[in-house]
């Protein structure tokens, strides 16, 4: 038997803020940074094609969507160290990432707790049109009091119920990507104009503890008819 060459992956971890790749960067004397560097487009546009050059995988942005307090018990050391603080939504970036590169993956977090499954489907699945099948989903459920009460809950839900949640949400999501509650499916690989008949449906309710999805995402499947999903557990 031949021996086969081991492989292994690589991601590049990026978070959309002046931390943007390790926390203490951004006070390195050789760090080309400038205050507006972290807000535009342009430094990402330049990252992505890098790492895609060097054979990376994916590329992929961690959000925390709070200022965290961990430490001292207070917002300040966060705030003042730019430690993941302040920090732009990361999701709007993997589509102008998408533009400059062909091949890479392309991920961002986003927690079920505090959405809900029709937004994110749809969400997720014009990513995947708009990057061809290259979006990650990293799947969070964010036990966080802070992000919490940003979203106006006054407490957090069981550890135990937040992932029962999360599954559902998941399955709903999935559901609606494939077509069994309600995805709109082409007629063809092409719409039938001279039929004047451009998609066709059939729509079920998704009853689940999180909400109800009875009408079909607006979206219809994606280039790999799949939103990638990376799992990963929050707890505190």
């Amino acid at each position: 038997m031949k021996n086969r060459k081991k492989k292994f992956h690589l991601a590049q971890f990026l978070v959309h803020g002046p931390t943007y790749h390790n926390l203490a960067m951004w006070r390195h004397p050789r760090t080309e940074w400038s205050d507006d560097n972290r807000r535009r487009p342009e430094l990402y546009q330049h990252i992505a094609p890098v790492c895609e050059r060097g054979l990376f995988d994916t590329v992929f942005f961690a959000d925390l969507n709070y200022v965290p307090d961990s430490y001292k018990g207070c917002l300040e050391p966060a705030l003042r160290y730019a430690t993941q603080a302040p920090e732009h939504d990361p999701i709007p970036l993997l589509t102008m990432m998408a533009a400059v590169t062909s091949r890479i993956g392309l991920g961002a977090t986003f927690s079920t707790s505090y959405q809900h499954p029709f937004y994110a489907a749809r969400l997720w699945a014009t990513l995947g049109h708009l990057t061809g099948g290259r979006a990650a989903w990293n799947v969070v459920t964010s036990l966080n009091q802070n992000q919490a009460a940003n979203y106006g809950q006054a407490a957090l839900d069981p550890s135990e119920l937040h992932y029962e949640k999360a599954h559902e949400f998941i399955e709903v999501c999935q559901q609606l990507w494939i077509g069994h509650h309600g995805h709109l499916q082409p007629c063809a690989t092409r719409y039938a104009r001279g039929s004047g008949v451009g998609c066709r449906t059939t729509s079920r309710p998704a009853s689940v503890r999180i909400g109800i999805a009875p009408m079909p995402t607006k979206c219809p499947p994606t280039p790999v008819n799949a939103t990638w999903l990376d799992r990963q557990d929050k707890v505190n």
